[in-house]
């Protein structure tokens, strides 16, 4: 594979310009979001550095300290017996058995290991059995020392230290355990996560109230990315460590407070971490629950950077840290402590409008400093008025986001539930020149309803987002309804790519080689055609793809299709050629991430793909290649010059047509092939369908034939009795 510039008799190597993909894999994170530069504290975090996909990994790191069981459970700390007088005493080389917990079979088992580094501030042990490089061992002790104890005790207040009464074993130094920990993916190693590490509590107890007790303070810390992905390895220790503070200040804080202060912990020490597109692939989920998925810890890390950011620095996440109030309760006198005006509430409303308004356009209060977020998913987005009434539920401490783009004279009324007195709707609206979002109120009445109009909304105004909010712990979700006045439609297409405009390259690839571009999902549009921009002629199978868990192509979203570019012209002509391909009778779902890209023919020459001369930040530009690693993944060392056109949605109400067809096998009777057709597309993942057979229900699935979206086919239904069956299906128009 190779770069070239204008002249194709000039090559240089690719390797130069290409970046590998490091090795641990976080989903989606190269082309979701971004960062926005390194800054300094104390009043500011580090900025967010995304970790990016590698070939043939999708393992997701997870802290286990929330499944962790509660063995003990009077916390309230009371004096401890020091074990170790004068310390612990051990020495390099000495080995050491510890106790730990298999996440997996929910049992303790033992770890031998060897303490291999004495440092200013740890003790770090590594299991027997494992081997990694010196100076590996050398960065963890090292940044232990100097980076992650000075700012996490900085930022979140003490670890438990000799002369504190809660204290175990009266040295100064932590222990850190570097071990495979036993978890799912252990046993199973098609297990997509994997417990990165720990704090367990009752290390702290002596072994006369918890005989597991391995009666010291310490974290436990998974090796396997320490050789590879260290910076993985760092923030887990970060993380840990913070957790091991927390039990010191305040034991029986939440558990969502304590885990999104760990997730703070990463970033303060300057330590990857993931960008949050599992919370906002569905935004709607409660703060204040924490069931222990990544969506859990990708909201509560946000909340706390926004807190830091904009309600006192450290000074404010120490203050919630240490104060001995728990939850919503805790955050509240943690804050009034540098501001007794604010309120939870307040904050809460002010936080759901940032993750929205972040990516677009957002300013002051209602965007972050230190990181670029992707855009979360709208409940729905609206191009057409009026829009008829519709019903929505909302979760207690979250939000629903809606997106009106299209029409005149805009009138949103909104009905809330009448018995939460925590019901609270904002807008935003988007000036038709340049300027920032302007965020309003929506005054409800004692019933939770009220209306906003925007008489400007299709001159000055281009687009309105309504935000219906839940800022309380009860009642456990909150019902509603909206509709809205006004009319027409929004009609105008539009087009998006990540280039600059300025061909600068192209990509020489091989046989069987892969390029692309990944593009953010776009709701309440659709994908009208897509087009290259090629250097020369060639042939290639191209696809647009949805992206798997690890962010790298998966499933077709149409029907793969070979095509041959053939240039005519000049091809050193200012790299002028665009191949144009139409898809607007393939009703391609794109309000997810989608990719669009092409792989090269096996017996063919390839049609060199033109690049600019730098990536975009992340990057979106991807190449599949063969070389000395195998088949491997790389970032491209420009973008590709690929854009998408797009035009807006309009709602079709009116009711389907559905024709109904059945095929019985001529000798096994009991087989049926089951067809529906209708005269307009219908939307594949609107199609509801169930047989009745003798009173036994059950669904029907149906895939398209034909990428039209008219005709649809089952060929797997199997009679279980004779007699009558019903078969009703159910579906919308493709824009209905």
């Amino acid at each position: 594979m190779q770069f070239s510039k204008n002249k194709a008799r000039h090559h240089k190597p690719i390797a130069a310009l290409l970046v590998m993909l490091a090795i641990f894999s976080i989903a989606m994170a190269f082309y979701q979001g971004g960062f926005k530069g390194r800054v300094l504290r104390p009043q500011k975090l580090p900025a967010v550095v995304q970790l990016q996909s590698a070939p043939g990994q999708e393992l997701i790191a997870k802290c286990g300290t929330p499944s962790l069981p509660e063995f003990v459970v009077d916390e309230s700390r009371p004096a401890t017996p020091k074990i170790h007088a004068g310390g612990i005493q051990d020495t390099l080389g000495q080995i050491r058995s510890f106790f730990a917990w298999d996440l997996n079979k929910k049992q303790f088992h033992t770890v031998n290991a060897r303490l291999t580094k004495i440092g200013q501030r740890g003790l770090v042990y590594l299991d027997t059995t494992l081997t990694t490089a010196e100076e590996n061992l050398d960065r963890l002790s090292k940044d232990f020392d100097k980076i992650i104890y000075p700012i996490d005790t900085g930022l979140f207040g003490a670890e438990p230290r000799p002369g504190d009464e809660n204290e175990i074993d009266g040295d100064s130094l932590i222990t850190i355990l570097l071990y495979d920990i036993r978890d799912d993916n252990y046993y199973d190693s098609t297990k997509t996560t994997f417990v990165a590490g720990f704090f367990f509590r009752e290390n702290e107890m002596p072994r006369t109230k918890f005989p597991q007790s391995n009666e010291r303070e310490m974290v436990y810390v998974d090796v396997r990315s320490l050789a590879n992905q260290p910076l993985l390895t760092l923030g887990t220790l970060a993380h840990e460590f913070q957790h091991l503070i927390q039990w010191n200040q305040d034991p029986q804080e939440a558990r969502w407070v304590n885990e999104g202060l760990s997730e703070l912990a990463i970033t303060a020490c300057g330590y990857p971490r993931r960008l949050p597109t599992n919370f906002f692939s569905d935004p709607d989920l409660s703060l204040t629950t924490f069931n222990d998925k990544l969506e859990d810890y990708d909201k509560t890390y946000l909340y706390f950077m926004y807190v830091h950011e904009h309600l006192g620095g450290d000074d404010a996440i120490r203050a919630i840290s240490t104060n001995s109030s728990h939850g919503e309760a805790g955050v509240e006198a943690g804050l009034q402590q540098i501001d007794p005006s604010l309120q939870f509430r307040d904050i809460f409303l002010d936080w759901v409008m940032a993750n929205y308004l972040d990516a677009n356009g957002g300013t002051g209060e209602f965007a972050y400093q230190n990181i670029d977020l992707p855009r979360l998913a709208l409940s729905d987005v609206f191009t057409a008025l009026p829009v008829a009434e519709q019903s929505g539920q909302v979760q207690h401490y979250a939000a629903d986001y809606y997106e009106f783009n299209g029409g005149k004279n805009l009138k949103i009324n909104l009905t809330g539930d009448g018995s939460n007195f925590n019901f609270y709707a904002r807008v935003a609206k988007f000036p038709s020149d340049p300027g920032p979002p302007v965020v309003e109120e929506v005054t409800l009445d004692t019933q939770k309803k009220g209306s906003i109009a925007f008489p400007d909304f299709g001159t000055s105004i281009k687009k309105v987002a309504l935000v219906v909010i839940h800022a309380g712990v009860s009642p456990t979700f909150s019902n509603y309804s909206l509709s809205a006045e006004g009319s027409g439609a929004n009609t105008e297409a539009v087009e998006i790519g990540y280039d600059d405009g300025r061909p600068f390259g192209y990509f020489q690839l091989g046989q069987n080689d892969t390029a692309l571009v990944a593009f953010d999902g776009q709701q309440g549009m659709a994908l009208d055609s897509v087009r290259f921009k090629f250097f020369s002629s060639g042939t290639a199978e191209f696809h647009i793809w949805r992206p798997r868990s690890n962010g790298l192509p998966g499933k077709d979203l149409i029907t793969p299709f070979q095509h041959k570019v053939v240039h005519l012209a000049n091809p050193n002509n200012n790299f002028e050629p665009w191949e144009t391909f139409d898809l607007t009778k393939d009703f391609v779902d794109i309000s997810q991430v989608f990719m669009v890209g092409m792989v090269m023919g096996a017996d063919a020459p390839d049609p060199k793909l033109i690049a600019d001369s730098t990536n975009t930040n992340p990057p979106r530009s991807l190449v599949f290649v063969t070389g000395t690693q195998g088949r491997t993944w790389y970032l491209a060392g420009g973008d590709f010059m690929v854009r998408a056109f797009l035009s807006p949605l309009i709602n079709d109400f009116s009711t389907p047509e559905i024709t109904l067809g059945i095929l019985q096998h001529p000798v096994f009777t009991e087989n049926l092939d089951v067809y529906i057709f209708s005269p307009k597309a219908l939307l594949e993942s609107s199609i509801d369908a169930t047989l009745n057979e003798a009173g036994t229900i059950r669904p029907l699935a149906f895939e398209k034939l034909t990428d039209d979206n008219r005709l649809f086919e089952n060929q797997e239904v199997i009679l279980q009795k004779s007699g009558t069956i019903t078969i009703i299906v159910r579906a919308t128009h493709t824009r209905g």
